[in-house]
């Protein structure tokens, strides 16, 4: 073991580095390494300190017109989430933007289905999604 790290403990050196390329995890999902800062805990952070939301309805056209990074919304289980805010923290990375501007249900649900959305967005939600013809 003439690669391992001096300052790692027992248990740290058994443990190999596996290349960010190859971080793949169940379901063949492909994990991007995340920048300093962004990782999950620093999004519970950074999520506790933002306000609560004015929750209000959503046309489905509205919801269609945020689709781009800066201003990307998505619908999980008829709620609106602004995941603008998200994207760098989100362990699967841009691909979070397969979700903007429309209802990402079963895609969340595919990748997500234990993931608590209430939880992890509650601070996010724009508000609720109606039809087009709602009034």
């Amino acid at each position: 073991m003439g690669d391992a790290d001096p300052n790692a403990t027992n248990a740290q050196a058994a443990i190999p580095a596996v290349p960010a390329d190859q971080m793949k995890v169940s379901g063949g999902r492909q994990k991007v390494p995340l920048k300093p800062g962004f990782s999950q805990l620093d999004w519970i952070r950074k999520h506790a300190a933002l306000p609560m939301p004015r929750i209000r309805t959503v046309k489905l056209e509205e919801l269609r017109a945020h689709q781009s990074r800066e201003f990307a919304w998505t619908a999980i289980r008829g709620l609106v989430y602004d995941i603008s805010f998200y994207i760098d923290f989100h362990p699967g990375g841009d691909k979070l933007m397969l979700a903007a501007g429309k209802d990402g249900t079963s895609l969340f649900d595919k990748y997500h289905a234990w993931v608590n959305i209430d939880s992890l967005m509650q601070k996010c939600v724009v508000g609720y999604l109606v039809s087009d013809d709602h009034r």
